[in-house]
């Protein structure tokens, strides 16, 4: 399994938990997408490990704070990293939390056909009042519709389109114009490794330095 199918399906779950007010261990911040805090990753620790990107760590430790000290009394802070297809983490891992970004699309594709000639657009907000809208984008040619004007095939050619209308509204997650998402994954790792070569010994976080 790829890590953003995994985290995906533990985020699901853990939402899932959360709507029927059971207990959760995921955390939540406002306007922000779940976030898998420390206590979710060490219950699924040893599968963590059998996924590509965990396989090397000589030594995974999951922290519960973003802000430790190594083990030779070096402060070091817990940094975020976007995950890339063949990142691996190498080595000494501290693992602090694992998050999934929000939907993000490609705003040249965001408003075009899903499903027969229709969609239903990511949600814009208004530039004014911020009020939250979608959109619904029917296709049909202008051409077919002068040529039809006054016939019975008009008829027809309206109806398809309510039935259609009717269909997207019905089916609204058929016809939802869909985005991508990234991992992020947050900690100190000692070599963060993909097609490029890393110092060993070299730990990857911001250390806190003392006044």
């Amino acid at each position: 399994m790829k890590l953003e199918e995994f985290v995906t399906k533990l985020c699901d779950e853990k939402t899932a938990l959360n709507q029927k007010n059971e207990e959760s261990t995921i955390d939540y911040l406002k306007g922000i997408d779940p976030i898998l805090n420390s206590k979710v990753l060490e219950e699924v620790k040893d599968e963590l490990l059998k996924l590509d990107v965990f396989s090397e760590c000589e030594d995974l430790e999951i922290v519960h704070i973003p802000t430790f000290v190594l083990e030779d009394g070096k402060p070091v802070w817990a940094q975020s990293f976007k995950y890339g297809e063949g990142m691996k983490l190498k080595g000494k891992c501290y693992l602090y939390s694992i998050s999934l970004t929000p939907e993000m699309y490609n705003p040249i594709k965001a408003f075009e056909p899903v499903k027969n000639g229709a969609s239903i657009s990511p949600t814009v907000y208004d530039t004014m009042t911020f009020e939250p809208r979608k959109h619904i984008l029917l296709t049909w040619s202008p051409e077919m519709a002068q040529d039809l004007k006054g016939t019975n095939d008009e008829k027809t050619l309206r109806n398809d389109i309510h039935k259609l209308l009717d269909d997207v509204l019905d089916n609204p997650e058929e016809y939802r114009t869909k985005g991508t998402r990234h991992v992020l994954i947050r900690g100190v790792f000692e070599v963060v490794g993909g097609n490029r070569d890393f110092q060993p010994n070299f730990l990857v976080g911001r250390e806190l330095k003392s006044e």
